[in-house]
This record gives structure tokens, C-alpha cells and sequence, in this order.
């Protein structure tokens, strides 16, 4: 008959026991979700998912610059429970940079644009120069750049690179550079023919 009140004293304890341990179980659930962020509906990642689950640059990119595949990469030592949330690289390649980005810096999905951002300057046309038979300039142009245009006649005219432009997406094998033009900001030219224009770096 003594043991019976001990017997649900046991019981009390641990009951309480339990409470409390699911107690702490919920309070680090709280506190792991405003920590790591929740996941939105449709799968993106928002709070620390969405900092630690988006590409890096690879190197200073400059706004309008078309993404190819080496120019962004995951962050360095990014779990791999975070790197499952990683978008496809798919869903950047072709895209363009809304904003200069530096080496390191994070490259978010608000930062692409299907499109180059074209803003005409005063006194300025832009001219789609095709780079097909040109391939080799690709290894310097860059969104930004100064460049120098060799026209037929033998005359020349500095200019600005506004974006590159492709007809073909990079895929695992890249892209057709023959399929490639630059869009170039310059004043208004008298040569017409842009099939003739020929690009160096500016001096």
C-alpha cells in the first residue's frame, strides 16, 4: 500500500519530464526557424537559406554582363544541406546582371534579367555588331567596355560595349560565338554597314 503514492509520483515526474522535453523541442524549432528562414511555396529559399543557398561570382561582373556557367559558382564551404537548395545553373546561364556584383558577392534570382538594360544617352545610337566573323574578341569584351571601331572606309570611333547578346543558351559544351553580336553605344556613324565593323580595345 506504501508504494502505491510513489508509484504515481513516478509517473508525475516523468510526465513532467516529457512536457518539458517537448517543450524544448518546439522552442528550438522556433528558434531554428528565425534563424535558417522558412521555405517559400513553389521552393525558394528565404532568411539564411536564401543568403547561403545562391551562386557567388566568380570574378567582378559588371552590369548587363551575360552570365555564362564560369562566372558564378557555389560559396565556399556551403554545406551540402544547404547546397540541395541551389537553383539550377540553367536558370542563370543567358541571363543579365541588373547590377555590378563583385567576386564573392551573392548572385539572387532579383539580380538576373532575361533582357540587357538599354539606356540611350543623349547624342548616342546603339548598334548590334555581329561578332561571327570576329569570334576572338569575345575574349575581351565585356559589358563596360571601351572599344574602338574600325569602320570599311578606314575611319574609326570610339564606342561603349552595352551587353553581349546570343542567339543560342550555353549548354554543357557552351555556345556558338558565331552566334554572338555586341551591342555597342556610339555616335551617330555615317558608315551604316555594321556587317564590316571591326572591334579592338580601346587605347
Amino acid at each position: 500500500m506504501t508504494q502505491e503514492p510513489h508509484a504515481a509520483d513516478e509517473i508525475g515526474a516523468a510526465t513532467l519530464l516529457w512536457w518539458v522535453y517537448a517543450l524544448l523541442v518546439v522552442a528550438g524549432l522556433i528558434v531554428l526557424n528565425s534563424r535558417i528562414g522558412r521555405i517559400e511555396q513553389g521552393g525558394h529559399p528565404v532568411g539564411f537559406f536564401r543568403q547561403g543557398s545562391n551562386y557567388v561570382a566568380a570574378r567582378d561582373l559588371k552590369p548587363n554582363h551575360r552570365l555564362r556557367r564560369r562566372d558564378f559558382k557555389p560559396r565556399e564551404g556551403l554545406p551540402a544541406a544547404l547546397a540541395v537548395y541551389l537553383p539550377d545553373p540553367k536558370d542563370y546561364v543567358g541571363t543579365y546582371l541588373r547590377r555590378e556584383t563583385k567576386a564573392g558577392s551573392a548572385i539572387t534570382p532579383d539580380d538576373l534579367l532575361p533582357q540587357p538594360i538599354v539606356k540611350l544617352a543623349e547624342g548616342k545610337d546603339v548598334r548590334a555588331v555581329s561578332l561571327s566573323d570576329q569570334v576572338e574578341a569575345l575574349q575581351w569584351l565585356e559589358a563596360g567596355t571601351a572599344v574602338r571601331i574600325r569602320f570599311a572606309d578606314g575611319k574609326s570611333s570610339d564606342g561603349k560595349v552595352v551587353a553581349l547578346t546570343c542567339a543560342q543558351p550555353e549548354d554543357s559544351t557552351g555556345f556558338d560565338p558565331k552566334a554572338c553580336a555586341a551591342l555597342i553605344e556610339i555616335s551617330p556613324a555615317t558608315d551604316l554597314d555594321q556587317t564590316k565593323w571591326r572591334l579592338e580595345p580601346a587605347k
